[in-house]
């Protein structure tokens, strides 16, 4: 039978007068779902700290150690939704009414520690979420327990810093006294803080400034928790997975340069040790991912590291030969090493296959490097269809282009003729205008980039020419709803004295906007980009 509903209701909405109808019957009250009425409010509401301590006096003990068809208990869901104050009552109410001396022998951190259908405890659940307020109370509430990972292989750190969550990361690490380090194939918390940058690259490749710089920008220091990680546990360093890879051959193969600077003061030993798959050093690594900024790092450190061959007999600098990498070339060169042999083979290579794709599962199921060979292919496999594209992708913007350059000399309202105003716009104070002028410097700005983007792929070749198309697409689409912009801001403000009808020209282009924007599958395409734009190289 499922749940009466006025109960569920009033679960939802924590109504205590008809909970206290049936507070004989809560135990057998349930969803189909198994969800009690504890489960129901730790998901709908947030409650105050005394509406908790209230509920919590209605319902009792017994729903507390509940599980629902997930195996979710109450705090689970607590922590899900990041409902901090009922957390905490329940804590409360557990250290008031259970005692370690009972016949149940029930101690009151044994709620913290149920595991769920997923081997989630509640600390990960709130991790996950990034719910930081409750990150700090369940850490601090039960600090000497070593938080195991999760059916996933993943430890509550691991999760915070595979999410660039610092915030939980840190907290974890100041106020827990053995925490879990773990993570899948035999990878830590540190083989995952060399992935903290890595989601910067993407975007800095378009902006003059370095992933480093725009992490700090954006308030992110992975060498901070990498520092804390290797304070609490330095052997970490020196801890390599299932494939033989440390923390440091991710942070060369993924180009977090800081990382790799980080780790190698640390213990410059890993830079000379080998990865399962050919033997291949940090330096092999970031030579064949094309990694600049990393493989100078680690000559800088470890000049001689440049002598280190894989099991196939290549150095960094055939590796970069072989993956046509000049930036990387470049950057080894500098180690001043012998590059005759790789010269010479040079031509003859060209055609080889490099191998380039290295396998790591980890890396495999998050989906965090580029398949050279995969995204060639989308440009490959429907050679027309592609052209096809591009040319409407590059009609759009020029068109585009055009109409913003002649509006943006064709003032609406026309110019001031007295002196000493004479040539500027009459309506220039007016915020509509104004608002005109914006929307149609972006509708110019971004529909030039579009074109750059294009007129760039043309002279590249390789896997950035897919991302080139997907970047000019998603601007000739802001530079589309910018023109959009301009033209109902620059009707308006010639319009305005007959108000009603600048008014109905208004709504017109706003509904004819949002009919734009709900045709056009924008969020599809930035799926997408953002899906392929975590692959972005440097080329």
């Amino acid at each position: 039978m499922p749940m009466d509903e006025g109960l569920y209701r009033a679960a939802q909405s924590s109504d205590m007068r008809v909970l206290r109808k049936y507070k004989g019957q809560l135990t057998t009250q349930l969803t189909p779902y198994k969800n009690t009425v504890l489960h129901i409010a730790a998901h709908y509401t947030d409650f105050s700290p005394k509406e908790a301590e209230e509920f919590l006096a209605i319902v009792g003990l017994d729903l507390l150690f509940c599980l629902n068809s997930n195996e979710d208990t109450c705090i689970h869901v607590a922590a899900r939704k990041g409902h901090f104050d009922l957390i905490e009552a329940l804590i409360r109410y557990m250290k008031k009414n259970c005692s370690a001396d009972r016949e149940s022998r029930i101690e009151p951190v044994q709620l913290l520690r149920i595991s769920n259908s997923n081997g989630n405890m509640a600390l990960h659940e709130a991790v996950i979420h990034r719910r930081h307020r409750v990150v700090e109370m369940l850490v601090k509430e039960d600090a000497d327990f070593t938080h195991p990972p999760n059916k996933a292989s993943k430890s509550p750190l691991f999760l915070a810093m595979e999410k660039k969550d610092k915030v939980s990361a840190e907290l974890i690490l100041d106020n827990s006294s053995s925490p879990s380090y773990e993570g899948p194939c035999s990878t830590t918390a540190l083989h995952a803080a060399a992935l903290v940058l890595y989601g910067a690259y993407g975007i800095s490749h378009f902006l003059p400034i370095g992933a480093e710089c725009l992490e700090m920008i954006l308030g992110r220091n992975p060498a901070g928790c990498l520092e804390k990680i290797l304070e609490k546990n330095p052997k970490l360093i020196n801890q390599v997975d299932d494939e033989g890879w440390s923390p440091l051959h991710f942070a060369a193969f993924l180009g977090t340069s800081r990382t790799v600077r980080t780790l190698l003061k640390k213990d410059k030993r890993m830079a000379y040790e080998t990865i399962k798959q050919d033997n291949k050093t940090p330096l092999h690594l970031a030579a064949l991912n094309a990694r600049p900024f990393a493989a100078k790092e680690i000559i800088e450190h470890c000049p001689d590291s440049t002598e280190a061959v894989t099991s196939k007999g290549h150095d960094a600098l055939r590796l970069a030969w072989l993956n046509r990498s000049t930036r990387v070339r470049t950057t080894v060169d500098l180690g001043q090493f012998n590059i005759l042999q790789s010269v010479l083979d040079h031509h003859a290579e060209q055609s080889s296959d490099p191998g380039v794709v290295i396998h790591h599962p980890y890396l495999d199921e998050t989906n965090l490097w580029w398949r050279g060979k995969e995204v060639k292919n989308k440009l490959a496999e429907d050679k027309d269809s592609w052209t096809d594209r591009i040319n409407t992708h590059l009609l759009v913007a020029t068109l585009i282009v055009t109409i913003a350059f002649a509006a943006g000399f064709t003032i609406p309202g026309g110019y001031e003729d007295d002196f000493p105003n004479e040539g500027t716009a009459i309506l220039s104070r007016k915020t509509a205008f104004q608002a005109f002028v914006v929307a149609d410097t972006l509708a110019m700005i971004f529909s030039t980039f579009a074109v750059i983007l294009h007129f760039i792929a043309s002279l590249k070749r390789g896997t950035m020419t897919y991302y080139r198309y997907m970047w000019a697409a998603i601007f000739i689409t802001i530079a589309m709803v910018a023109m959009m912009i301009a033209f109902t801001t620059g009707l308006y403000v010639v319009l305005r004295p007959s108000q009603g009808l600048a008014i109905a020209a208004c709504v017109m282009c706003s509904v004819s906007l949002f009919g734009f924007m709900f045709v056009f599958d924008v969020e599809g395409l930035l799926h997408t980009t953002r899906k392929h734009g975590r692959a972005l190289i440097y080329y």
